[in-house]
């Protein structure tokens, strides 16, 4: 089968099994703290957490831009599971020789400021990670300059026992552990850079799943104030609103472009080092448009849009969730600030225009 036409028929799939978890019903359950075990199961069956792999492990060899187009997708539909998350730990834990759990796993870095350590064999630190309990958790540790970094894989329950995470919820209603302090062995070496190249991984399917999360955000606002009428015609008409529009248009064409560029240059890249800047600026830029977009569609949907009965609100309250993980603007802007100014005077320009 072509890859082309592999790419089509996981984003049809992929459709498919993503428009059951909006579902209000789905959702009402997922915001009470209940997992949704058969969406999930099905997407297993189909083979989407596993497409990474190659086929002697199960998988379809699907190559990075075509699993971050599946997370646009994702995106698109406010999706409530750990699917990006789950990609990324099936890359690393094969990259390490390990073989994946069934079952979705969540990843703990710590925060990009203060990471997990790797550290004489054991990974030590405080984080964060959604669905405890529900999910398997890969730790992944930072080494010290230049020595190695370290990871370790806890099935859901030991998880929960071994960090006794403190139960809350994220912005978009999903459970969330936090632990303040965990000490574990690193089970498995990894090498330098293994902890940076995740982050910046993880950092960049947010970018997408962003994307297409503000892409169904624009399409909702453009149908209610073409539908919307006040004073005998469409609120669209009004050239106020037609401007708030145009600019949340070009909003998410941004966000969608930066998010395109950095999955191209993390695919072309031999040593992921060489795209660090262009995932930098996606997640940087997703992050800090994300509050923009969200209020935009507030105020042009009114007081209906924050109603539990309207779908605005899902894909919102996610934006303000997914804007944080990985890295907030501020954490990612630096970065993007820091890579030019290594870059000094001659660089800067080809570092910015390099495609």
């Amino acid at each position: 089968m072509s890859s082309d036409r592999l790419r089509t028929l996981l984003l049809e799939t992929s459709s498919r099994l993503f428009a059951q978890a909006g579902e209000p019903e789905l959702q009402e359950s997922v915001d009470a703290g209940s997992f949704p075990a058969e969406v999930w199961a099905e997407i297993e069956d189909n083979g989407l957490p596993t497409a990474l792999l190659p086929a002697e492990r199960g998988g379809a060899d699907l190559p990075w831009p075509d699993a971050l187009a599946i997370l646009r997708m994702a995106g698109a539909y406010a999706l409530p599971l750990p699917l990006a998350e789950t990609f990324v730990a099936h890359d690393l834990l094969h990259g390490a020789g390990v073989e994946p759990p069934e079952g979705p796993i969540c990843l703990a870095l710590g925060a990009p400021r203060s990471p997990i350590r790797h550290r004489g064999g054991s990974l030590s630190g405080s984080f964060s990670c959604l669905w405890p309990g529900s999910a398997h958790l890969l730790l992944v540790g930072r080494g010290e300059d230049g020595d190695s970094d370290g990871a370790t894989l806890l099935e859901a329950q030991e998880a929960i026992s071994r960090t006794s995470p403190t139960p809350a919820q994220n912005a978009a209603g999903e459970p969330v552990g936090h632990c303040a302090s965990v000490q574990t062995e690193a089970v498995h070496e990894l090498p330098p850079g293994t902890w940076r190249s995740t982050l910046e991984l993880c950092a960049l399917s947010r970018a997408m799943m962003i994307a297409g999360a503000m892409e169904r955000i624009l399409d909702l606002t453009i149908e209610h104030v073409q539908g919307r009428e006040q004073f005998g015609r469409p609120i669209g008409r009004f050239q106020a609103v037609q401007q708030q529009v145009a600019e949340m248009t070009g909003h998410v064409a941004l966000v969608g472009v930066a998010a395109e560029a950095a999955g191209a240059a993390r695919a072309a890249a031999t040593d992921p080092r060489d795209a660090s800047f262009e995932c930098a600026s996606a997640k940087a830029c997703a992050s800090e448009l994300a509050g923009p977009v969200a209020r935009t569609a507030h105020q042009l949907h009114a007081a209906i849009g924050f109603t539990r009965e309207h779908v605005l609100q899902r894909f919102t309250r996610r934006l303000w969730t997914w804007r944080d993980d990985f890295g907030d603007e501020s954490f990612w802007q630096q970065q993007v600030g820091a890579a030019g100014l290594a870059a000094g005077s001659d660089g800067l320009w080809p570092l910015l225009s390099r495609s």
